[in-house]
């Protein structure tokens, strides 16, 4: 029997040609021509995390601060840990140091984006689980 060389599944990288932003109706593409890496596939229990983004409500009440928080705690988690590489840059065009460096301080929508991909990575019928909220200040 032939040997069998072991071998890994490469960073998936993701244009991020296609994130947009809507402020007082005009749209903004801030990460045109920018990319991020994602390790391999998520865990199941990474999974889980993620298909938690999709219970964040649409409009929050005080009583769902708690619940938000504990999620995005745990999807910026996951994140820091799969998102290896990327070159986005901030609203003057600096480069953002390394991701797990500054995931934190991302909007809603940039979070909400890299779900998105990250769940890019599943089959077909777990990406149709999540979705992601908007941000509620947007005038537009």
């Amino acid at each position: 029997m032939p040997e069998v060389k072991q071998t890994k599944v490469p960073l998936r990288r993701v244009s991020s040609d296609d994130f947009a932003v809507v402020v007082g109706g005009e749209e903004y593409h801030p990460h045109a021509g920018e990319w991020v890496e994602f390790k391999g596939s998520p865990s199941v229990e990474e999974t889980l995390t993620l298909l938690k983004f999709s219970d964040i409500p649409s409009t929050l009440t005080a009583e769902d601060v708690p619940l938000v928080k504990a999620i995005l705690e745990e999807i910026t988690v996951y994140l820091e840990r799969s998102v290896i590489k990327w070159n986005w840059t901030d609203a003057d065009k600096r480069p953002y140091p390394t991701p797990d460096g500054v995931l934190r301080s991302l909007s809603f929508d940039e979070i909400g984006y890299l779900v998105e991909k990250a769940f890019a990575q599943l089959p077909p019928e777990q990406q149709k689980k999540v979705r992601r909220p908007r941000s509620r200040a947007r005038g537009g």
